[in-house]
């Protein structure tokens, strides 16, 4: 074939595999691998490994040589094909993580998970044998890989450096797709190789370890941020802080005016740490671990927050209702006994007359 109509082929083929093509490939195509031979001795294409060759348009990448194992585990079948129809082979443990920019792992060789054994020569190839749900299962450009969540409890099952997961978690919780309970939730089974109890002491520690995600921490000081945490919260403890507001000015305080200074003072905002740190554990990355320093302005912006001040205005309004209706009662008390007694008796001459 002429080497103008090969490179047209082997263009055309490698435009939907990253630029890559395998001997099996073109030789399917009518491209021999004597046409490969010219086209390599003229720099027209490159090969990457073994039966994988790259062709000028390939642009080389970090990615590259795993694309290339890849395709060489199916050399026959095109890549899109493959993902198609959804491919048992797919990407997993360290090379998922690079794949899916998680930490700074380095990966020894290429590592793929099939839901039955296999085998290969290659030395650096090696196979995991299990066979994967659907949600455990991702596409990375044009690349059948892992999930976020299931490469994470991959590497903490295969024990991990600890320095070196502290990173891929706070990179996984920076992904927008990845929420912090379900993480943790997926790390429970691995958690004890790393002394903790569950996984989410395990997330927690790592963040301690490795740092907030970028995102997170560059939001903690906004007061965006503190909104998104105050106002929601806010809502939530209402109904308790109006009830706290009651009992407090029934139960207390004599000669306690009901101002909202003298409120405020008597209802210390520490109860409030506990829910706060909750509310936090349980919404992403961008609230774990529970940080002291955000807590307390927390508590400071719902001091100051419009729920906060309806709670107590409706505290002061229940407690003076609540007055008006003691008042009253003590008014009924005070009625002096012998005006019943004359009210009797007027009753008795009514009775008479009749």
């Amino acid at each position: 074939m002429r080497a103008s109509d090969a490179l047209t082929v082997l263009e055309q083929l490698g435009s939907g595999q990253w630029g890559l093509v395998t001997t099996a490939q073109a030789a399917a195509l009518g491209v021999s691998r004597a046409d490969l031979g010219r086209l390599m001795g003229a720099g027209s294409v490159q090969r990457v490994r073994h039966g994988v060759y790259a062709l000028a348009s390939a642009g080389y990448g970090p990615l590259q040589d795993l694309q290339a194992a890849w395709l060489a585990t199916d050399p026959r079948t095109a890549g899109e094909t493959r993902v198609m129809e959804g491919d048992e082979l797919v990407v997993s443990h360290v090379s998922a993580a690079q794949v899916h920019g998680l930490g700074d792992l380095i990966a020894v060789a290429h590592e793929f998970t099939s839901p039955r054994r296999r085998q290969t020569a290659q030395p650096d190839v090696r196979f995991h044998r299990l066979d994967l749900p659907d949600e455990d299962r991702a596409v990375v450009d044009a690349l059948p890989v892992t999930s976020v969540e299931r490469t994470v409890a991959d590497l903490v099952a295969s024990a991990t450096d600890f320095d070196h997961l502290a990173s891929v978690v706070r990179d996984a919780l920076s992904l927008p797709d990845v929420r912090h309970e379900e993480l943790a939730a997926r790390l429970d089974a691995g958690a004890g190789h790393y002394g903790f109890a569950d996984g989410h002491e395990l997330v927690s520690a790592c963040l301690e370890s490795a740092g907030l995600p970028p995102v997170a921490a560059n939001l903690v000081s906004s007061e965006a941020f503190l909104r998104s945490l105050v106002e929601p919260l806010s809502r939530q403890l209402v109904e308790s802080i109006q009830g706290t507001f009651t009992r407090h000015l029934l139960q207390g305080g004599a000669g306690a005016a009901p101002t909202m200074q003298n409120l405020q003072k008597a209802i210390s905002l520490d109860h409030l740490t506990g829910p706060i740190a909750e509310l936090m554990r349980q919404n992403s990355a961008l609230f774990a671990p529970p940080n002291s320093q955000l807590t307390a302005m927390a508590l400071q912006h719902l001091a100051a927050s419009s729920p906060w001040t309806k709670a107590v205005e409706t505290g002061i309004a229940a407690s003076r209702a609540s007055d008006d209706m003691s008042e009253r009662h003590e008014r009924e008390d005070d009625v002096p006994e012998d005006s019943n007694h004359d009210d009797g008796e007027k009753e008795q001459r009514t009775d008479g007359e009749d």
